[in-house]
């Protein structure tokens, strides 16, 4: 478990949501969703999961058939296949871990076959550290010295890039609930924080020009949501018209999953959880 994170609010996009139809406080609230995994692909999966446990820590395991890497309650999953492309350009433009020293990661991930794409930069008036770089398979990656966040290492967030920053931001906190507010106090990013029992993770929208392309087969594939209040959730899902693109199907294990595309093309998957934590 991490410790709590300092909460700063967003007067603007609270605004925003309200103008949306959207009351703040009534975002968190509507269902006990939690964050539950960022799934990628690779022609190797356990050579990509030993990569992040490497570079970033966590524990390798298996979820379900998946070589995934377990960050807490945060897990990062890992499917065979030849990604269509990076996630550069998708909907799903990086994902972000905090570290202890952004540098030395930096410098670590392009030794282990990564390259960098963004020296590490200090954000003065926040407080942070950050850089970028590229696992083998085109995985765009913020490393971030976020000791707020719970200690390094750890999965930090997912940033969304979107032509429609504010309307997109409103539908994850509108479908998926959490708890809006600004990272680092930086009310420009639309933020979200999800505390998946304790560890928290970030969804963090960007306003850019232009369109972006989905996720759906590209390297980082889809981001996964999870609830025990299954049924109700679906059918509240369906009444606001989000589009599902896979159906609710039964898995070995007797939990439920289905996917969704959020706005831009984002894969999402909604995962079942069953009395004692299955799976």
């Amino acid at each position: 478990m991490r410790p709590d994170s300092p909460r700063v609010t967003a007067p603007g996009f609270i605004v925003s949501l309200a103008v949306l139809g959207l009351a703040f406080s009534a975002a968190p609230a509507v269902v006990a969703e939690e964050f539950d995994h960022v799934h990628l692909v690779a022609p190797d999966t356990m050579a990509a999961a030993k990569w992040y446990n490497e570079l970033f820590g966590g524990r390798l395991g298996k979820s379900g058939p998946f070589d995934s890497v377990f960050y807490g309650n945060d897990i990062l999953k890992v499917r065979e296949g030849e990604p269509t492309s990076g996630s550069g350009g998708t909907s799903l433009d990086h994902i972000g871990f905090s570290v202890a020293d952004v540098a030395a990661t930096l410098e670590a991930c392009e030794a282990a076959g990564g390259k960098v794409v963004g020296a590490a930069r200090h954000v003065e008036a926040a407080g942070f550290t950050f850089g970028f770089c590229e696992d083998p398979w085109g995985t765009r990656i913020e490393v971030i010295d976020d000791m707020d966040h719970g200690g390094a290492p750890g999965l930090h967030h997912v940033h969304v890039f979107s032509n429609d920053a504010v309307s997109t931001a409103a539908w994850y906190a509108k479908q998926f609930g959490g708890e809006v507010v600004a990272f680092k106090g930086l009310a420009p990013l639309h933020s979200i924080l999800y505390d998946n029992g304790g560890d928290e993770t970030w969804l963090i929208v960007n306003q850019v020009p232009g369109e972006r392309t989905g996720t759906d087969g590209t390297v980082v594939d889809h981001i996964g949501w999870h609830t025990t209040e299954y049924d109700s959730w679906l059918e509240r899902l369906r009444g606001d018209g989000v589009k599902f693109v896979v159906e609710p199907l039964v898995l070995d294990a007797g939990h439920r999953i289905a996917y969704v595309e959020g706005p831009d093309g984002t894969k999402i998957e909604l995962v079942e959880i069953l009395a004692g934590g299955v799976p």
